[in-house]
């Protein structure tokens, strides 16, 4: 519940894309790893062997 309170605190102090680029800086280590992780690299790069989709 903090978290949400947090949050719209947040969003009704903040234009729209001030509010935005906050979010994006909160989560930039996660969204970071997650592009590193090698299903992703591979699937975007097109190294990613056919036998792990199955």
């Amino acid at each position: 519940m903090r978290v949400f309170a947090v949050w719209l605190a947040l969003a009704a102090a903040a234009p729209a894309e001030t509010f935005s680029k906050e979010l994006w800086r909160g989560i930039e280590t996660v969204y970071g790893k997650t592009l590193e992780h090698p299903f992703l690299r591979g699937l975007t790069d097109g190294t990613l062997p056919r036998a792990r989709f199955q």
